[in-house]
């Protein structure tokens, strides 16, 4: 019962058993086979042989499958294929050595892990692979085919080769995929993909003249947003070049221009003893800083408050005040006034579109695929981590949450929260201690979903 339910279409014979691994013999019960390049039927074997390929590990066994293949005569004169093997699609792929389920798994374990952290933690799991092996697989994925009629879209630049040779990359912002890689930013290259995409309403976007103006001409109607994070980093530069033009009396410490910049724009909540000791030092030392701090605090309030309303006053403002840098901002934010406007408006929050991804490998995609076009050999995988949710119901597995949280917040959650670990996975605290819980957190998700597990802890 249990292997029909694990290898259909098998005869399955247990051949060696040790402490640490299991080897079957596999062979398959069909008597006939199509040939692949015609289809035709045949039933004349020209003999045989074996392969050895590995499978998912049956509680802490490793499983390695001793498959017999049967070679066979293609019974169609023409057919330019005189003899053909079987194959076994449920099972495994052409030369591999590992089964396709296996394959599955441990790309997920890389997926979370990253190269060397997936190595280590293989191997309580009964299925020891190497750093590089798990690099390769995830080479070798798909990737996720974006959508034909995307409706919301972000455009930035990036960097063929840095400071030399710059492209336009646009991300899908309802499923976080890299949609097109343009070779260059001007505008008639901008302009002609928006014109093949009359689908967008909405475009994200820095304030670069050449993306916003090839963004207007290939999207007249759609609804164009500045990006904030670009809006907060040309305000604390244009506060670190003010701080410069007037030199700026810094602490007698190691503080330099940028660090004290950053200083003046964190809460004093979040500042050490020391970093408020700094801040005092300048607000005492630098009469002009109040008026400049004013400046910065009301443009923050009305982009991260919602106030698109109180935009031209403060653009009058900045072009009344004594700092030339915040002169080049403002003139900057009235070039661009609508799509400014647009970000400092909260109507966007009510977005269906701007809600983060709920793929596990999205975020991945955007590191590894313009690095496959640059360099295959040398993508390197970032760590990624998909949340836990309790058992369903059923008790049949663990299905993912659907929002994503970063590997060091996930990292801390066991840390900060104990009891989080046994409320998830009780059965764990009945026979694994708590450090080993800890261990096996970032991959239970995939071990206890996987087909496997399941039928082999309902056959026990």
């Amino acid at each position: 019962m249990l292997s029909e339910i694990l290898f259909p279409n098998l005869e399955i014979t247990l051949d060696q058993q040790s402490e640490e691994e299991l080897l079957f013999s596999a062979r398959s019960t069909d008597t006939t086979h199509s040939c692949p390049e015609c289809g035709t039927l045949s039933t004349r074997l020209l003999g045989s042989y074996t392969r050895t390929i590995s499978d998912l590990p049956l509680a802490t066994h490793r499983v390695r499958l001793r498959l017999r293949v049967r070679r066979f005569l293609c019974l169609y004169p023409c057919c330019p294929r005189v003899s053909f093997a079987e194959s076994f699609p449920d099972l495994t792929s052409p030369y591999a050595h590992r089964s396709t389920r296996l394959a599955d798994f441990l790309r997920q374990i890389a997926f979370t892990a990253g190269g060397h952290p997936s190595s280590r933690l293989s191997r309580p799991l009964a299925t020891p692979t190497s750093r590089n092996s798990f690099l390769r697989l995830i080479r070798r994925s798909p990737l996720p085919s974006p959508a034909s009629d995307p409706t919301a879209v972000g455009i930035d630049d990036w960097a063929w080769k840095k400071g030399q040779r710059y492209g336009a990359l646009l991300v899908d912002l309802d499923t976080s995929l890299p949609l097109e890689l343009l070779p260059d930013r001007k505008p008639e290259t901008i302009a002609a993909w928006f014109r093949q995409h009359p689908s967008i309403r909405l475009i994200s976007r820095d304030r670069g003249r050449d993306i916003a103006s090839g963004a207007r001409l290939g999207a007249p109607t759609a609804t164009h947003v500045a990006d904030r994070f670009h809006l907060l980093m040309n305000l604390r530069e244009a506060l670190e070049d003010s701080m410069r033009d007037v030199q700026t009396h810094l602490p007698g410490s190691s503080l330099s221009l940028r660090q004290a910049s950053f200083l003046l724009l964190r809460s004093s909540d979040s500042l050490s003893p020391r970093q408020k000791r700094d801040v005092e030092y300048l607000l005492s030392h630098n009469t002009f800083l109040p008026d400049l701090l004013r400046l910065v605090s009301d443009f923050q309030d009305l982009l991260l408050h919602h106030h698109p309303e109180l935009l031209a006053s403060w653009i009058a403002r900045a072009l009344a005040s004594p700092f030339l840098p915040f002169h080049s901002l403002a003139r900057g934010l009235s070039f661009d006034f609508d799509a400014v406007s647009q970000a400092c408006s909260s109507s966007l929050l009510q977005w269906p579109l701007r809600r983060p991804c709920q793929s596990p490998q999205a975020p991945q995609t955007l590191h590894v695929w313009p690095r496959q076009l640059r360099s295959p050999a040398r993508s390197r995988p970032l760590p990624l981590l998909t949340p836990l949710s309790p058992l369903d119901s059923s008790g049949s597995g663990i299905t993912p949450a659907p929002l994503l949280i970063h590997e060091q917040g996930a990292t801390w959650l066991p840390i900060a929260h104990p009891s989080f670990i046994f409320s998830v996975f009780p059965h764990l605290h009945s026979f694994l201690p708590a450090s080993t819980c800890l261990v096996l957190l970032p991959l239970t998700s995939i071990y206890f979903s996987s087909p496997l597990h399941v039928s082999f802890m309902s056959w026990l």
